[in-house]
């Protein structure tokens, strides 16, 4: 594809993208984002992004955004070639200086598209490693549940596992409960019965992971949103990762040693298999 981004209204070159210096995105963390799946050329799940970027910027009190997103989307596929990328939309408060947002303000939108990263089917088939961590974002926080970019805690959190040499790391909070990773949902496997952490734990309540809870009941498995003691974790059947670039993820490895037998296992699978015909039925009826 074609090195272009969407910005306010028009395609860009990558490299001549700017910004001003006073947007507020970039002094106070004053921005929403949505990271999507572009599939031939078209947004998976773009009803269930765009609702939720919606229901951000109105509890954040943001200004309407004068443009339309999803023909903003198709306009910038359709100039860069895309056929299968992630597609990160970046909305900010717009231009401001000041901790109270000046009057009249006109939010910024920013559309970058990138590659899915080649490695993404050979770490389905092998299992990825995941390292806990001594901190969690906090379930009580402001922004709890809502995608900002208030992302030095994933920062930090991503830096730990690469040291580690794992793919991903979990948030572990201060009661001893595990609520999401650095940019995924958790699932875990106990006796056949999937869970994860319900949204009070202070997970974001990701589209995939909506989608995984829906197909996982339609094969029929028992669901659960039930907190997850970091201290069990190891000793669970089966865990795998979701999100929409990386889709569903086995874990196969835990603070370096092995869950399980160090292999994907059935139920992880399954649910693998049935999501991804569950994809291209979809991208086949467009």
């Amino acid at each position: 594809m074609k090195a272009l981004v969407w910005l306010d209204g028009r395609i860009v070159a990558h490299r001549r993208a700017t910004i001003p210096i006073d947007d507020r995105g970039f002094l106070f963390g004053d921005a929403v984002f949505e990271t999507l799946r572009l599939d031939g050329g078209r947004p998976r799940a773009l009803a269930a992004h765009l609702g939720r970027l919606r229901r951000t910027l109105r509890a954040w009190h943001f200004p309407k955004l004068p443009w339309d997103l999803g023909a903003a989307i198709d306009e910038l596929v359709r100039a860069a070639r895309i056929e299968d990328a992630a597609l990160r939309i970046t909305v900010t408060r717009g231009s401001g200086a000041t901790l109270v947002p000046p009057p009249d303000l006109v939010s910024r939108v920013l559309l970058v598209p990138r590659p899915i990263p080649p490695e993404l089917p050979l770490l389905r088939e092998r299992g990825v490693a995941v390292v806990r961590l001594p901190f969690g974002r906090g379930p009580g926080r402001l922004t709890a549940g809502y995608k900002t970019t208030d992302y030095l805690t994933a920062v930090a959190g991503r830096m730990a596992a690469e040291r580690a040499g794992a793919f991903e790391a979990l948030y572990v909070e201060p009661g001893g409960l595990i609520s999401e990773g650095t940019t995924s949902n958790v699932f875990v496997v106990r006796r056949g019965r999937l869970c994860t952490p319900p949204l009070s734990a202070g997970c974001l309540p990701g589209v995939t992971r909506a989608f995984v809870m829906a197909r996982a009941r339609s094969m029929g498995l028992e669901v659960e949103e039930a907190p997850l003691p970091a201290t069990r974790l190891a000793r669970c059947d089966e865990a795998f990762l979701t999100g929409s670039v990386i889709e569903i993820l086995p874990v196969t490895q835990i603070d370096g040693a092995p869950l399980g037998d160090g292999r994907p296992g059935p139920v992880t699978r399954r649910l693998a298999t049935l999501c991804a015909a569950a994809w291209r039925r979809e991208r086949g009826r467009r």
